[in-house]
């Protein structure tokens, strides 16, 4: 469920690890698994984080909310 946060797996997680290798060039492997590296991923696409929060006021630092998980699987 949201928000994905660190320990989080499934379908959701594997879609975000995709999206952000897209967008970031991360190179995560799309697996599942909300591991370390998909965590500090989503801190630096959060980056400013206060600019972040703007847009996503739910936002929580290193966290994918389902806000911001629906903006970009849509």
């Amino acid at each position: 469920g949201f928000p994905l946060r660190k320990n989080s797996c499934g379908s959701e997680v594997a879609k975000l690890q995709a999206f952000l290798n897209s967008t970031g060039g991360y190179g995560l492997v799309a697996d599942g698994k909300f591991g370390s590296q998909t965590e500090n991923a989503v801190k630096d696409e959060q980056k400013p984080f206060a600019d972040f929060k703007s847009m996503y006021p739910n936002a929580t630092y290193g966290r994918v909310s389902q806000e911001y998980y629906n903006d970009f699987i849509a």
